[in-house]
Formats: C-alpha cells, sequence, structure tokens
C-alpha cells in the first residue's frame, strides 16, 4: 500500500465530491485500518469501533458534495473517529 500524500488526498477529495464510488473504496481502503486500531486503543471494543468507523465513510459519502477539509485528510478522518 502506497502512503497517501496531500496532492493524491486533494484529488481523491474531489473525486469523492464528483460522487466516484470508487474513490470512496480507495479512501476505506487507504485509511479503515489505522483508524480502527487508534479508536480501538481508546476504546477497547471491536464491535463499537467498526460501527463509529463505518459511520464515517458513510457520513463522508452522505455529505461529499459539500466536503470541504481545511487539514490533511489523514488528521481529518482521525478527528471524525
Amino acid at each position: 500500500m502506497s502512503k497517501p500524500n496531500s496532492n493524491s488526498d486533494t484529488l481523491l477529495v474531489n473525486r469523492l465530491r464528483d460522487g466516484e464510488k470508487v474513490a470512496l473504496t480507495e479512501l476505506y481502503n487507504t485509511y479503515w485500518q489505522s483508524l480502527f486500531i487508534s479508536a480501538h486503543n481508546v476504546l477497547k471494543d471491536r464491535e463499537i469501533c467498526e460501527d463509529i468507523i463505518q459511520d464515517v465513510f458513510m457520513n463522508i459519502w452522505y455529505n461529499r458534495e459539500k466536503l470541504i477539509i481545511n487539514i490533511s485528510l489523514k488528521s481529518y478522518l482521525y478527528a471524525c473517529v
């Protein structure tokens, strides 16, 4: 898996805004595991962590057209979780 960078993150967010479902899949595949581990380190409950991660990605998709991220995508996702 390649490391995300700000240019690819910007392109990914733009693709999300355009409604590309593949972009959501790429975003999920890039970040879900590290987000899950971070949440699990705090909550210690697998099911709750899975629900949180799912909710974050669902909300990103549902709000994709008005998605504005002023920080790094990774930081944004961690803040959401």
